[in-house]
C-alpha cells in the first residue's frame, strides 16, 4: 500500500490496506518492523501553511 501528497489540494491520502512500518539505523539494520491495517482510505487535510515546501515540488509522473 502506499500514501502519497496530493499537490493541487495539498493533503496526505492512504489507501485502504496494509501498511508496514520498518525502524532502524538504514534498510539494511532494522531494529523494528510492525504491521497495521486502514479498513478504508484515510485523508489527512492540511490545516495550516506552517510546513508547507518553501519551493516548489515536482510531481513524480507514474
Amino acid at each position: 500500500m502506499e500514501s502519497s501528497l496530493v499537490l493541487s489540494c495539498e493533503d496526505w491520502v492512504a489507501e485502504k490496506g496494509i501498511y508496514t512500518i520498518n525502524i532502524g539505523a538504514s534498510s539494511k539494520n532494522l531494529k523494528l518492523s510492525c504491521k497495521f491495517s486502514l479498513a478504508k482510505e484515510l485523508i489527512v487535510e492540511r490545516d495550516s501553511k506552517s510546513l508547507s515546501p518553501q519551493v516548489a515540488i515536482d510531481e513524480l509522473k507514474k
